[in-house]
């Protein structure tokens, strides 16, 4: 199995930040690898669970998970500065959040930095 590229999450929510167009061009549909660290564990309105990662006390990203992925989800232990690497599909700017899709949990040992 290939490495997955990894997408530094500030940089990625920055770049959206600053010129969503732009962003989209690098980001929209493309699959990678972000780690998110801080996270925490947010309920969808249909109860389904989603990963969030906020900066400066603002939700910057947020995941969508495959059903396969809720019981790993719900299994993940969760400390003050736990980090969970997700690949995900680049959905865009969405009410000022990066949108991932179809995300899965990555084992963070099979990444590398993105060029």
């Amino acid at each position: 199995m290939n490495p997955e590229v990894l997408v530094n999450a500030d940089a990625l929510w920055k770049d959206y930040l600053a010129n969503p167009f732009s962003a989209d061009k690098k980001y929209l549909d493309r699959q990678f690898a972000v780690e998110l660290r801080p996270f925490y564990i947010a309920r969808m309105p249909n109860g389904s669970p989603t990963v969030v990662y906020r900066a400066w006390g603002t939700q910057r990203i947020r995941a969508l998970f495959l059903d396969s992925e809720i019981e790993k989800i719900t299994q993940l232990v969760k400390e003050i500065d736990s980090a969970i690497v997700i690949h995900g599909t680049c959905e865009g700017l969405e009410d000022g959040y990066v949108r991932l899709g179809r995300c899965t949990v990555v084992d963070p040992t099979n990444v590398v930095d993105a060029k």
